[in-house]
């Protein structure tokens, strides 16, 4: 096969050529960056920056709408609940290419509805949504880390109050005690003189 006019005009706009690096591959280059928009209004969809190594996903409040509040707790106990193994996809090398996480189905019987509608599917995950659920149960640990540290200080507290409360009964009774033997030596020695 032999050079096209494309190939002239790409390798005169960038010296270095880019071909497929495998049979059946696909590899593209776009030194601005990729834009994948998947609504007519270009609000939605996913984004690669230029010089990026990952996609972002578009995020912006401003984008959004029909907002809820969550339960954190709740998560938790799901996320508790869902069965967590290792796996491969039918087809994959079960030696070299394994994968842990949830099943789809799993997760949309725990996450696919929030009271106004649906979220995803039970087949695949979507990684907003996988994201989403994980800070969720972040913050949720973490509140209940604040909790339980604010719980541990107060009992730390109790707990010097009452050392200190045991050490004053101690001394009291080393006092009482004292006293006793006093008390007790002069009834011996009153006992004494009458005999």
């Amino acid at each position: 096969m032999g050079v096209t006019i494309l190939d002239l005009f790409i390798s005169i706009l960038n010296p270095f050529r880019l071909g497929s690096f495998v049979a059946n591959g696909f590899r593209a280059r776009f030194p601005g960056g990729y834009r994948l928009l998947t609504n007519s209004a270009a609000s939605i969809g996913v984004v690669l920056l230029a010089s990026g190594n990952a996609w972002s996903a578009i995020s912006d409040v401003n984008m959004k709408e029909n907002f809820l509040p969550v339960n954190g707790e709740a998560f938790l106990k799901k996320i508790a609940a869902m069965p967590q193994v290792t796996w491969n996809y039918i087809g994959q090398d079960a030696k070299t290419l394994r994968h842990y996480g949830p099943m789809a189905q799993d997760f949309y019987k725990a996450f696919g509805r929030d009271g106004i509608g649906e979220i995803g599917c039970d087949t695949l995950i979507n990684q907003q949504d996988f994201l989403g659920v994980n800070f969720i149960a972040i913050q949720a640990l973490e509140k209940r880390s604040s909790e339980l540290e604010k719980e541990n200080a107060a009992f730390k507290s109790k707990q010097l109050m009452m050392e200190e409360a045991n050490k004053e009964l101690a001394k009291k009774l080393e006092l009482l005690d004292k006293k006793m033997d006093a008390a007790l030596q002069l009834l011996k020695a009153e006992t004494a003189i009458k005999k």
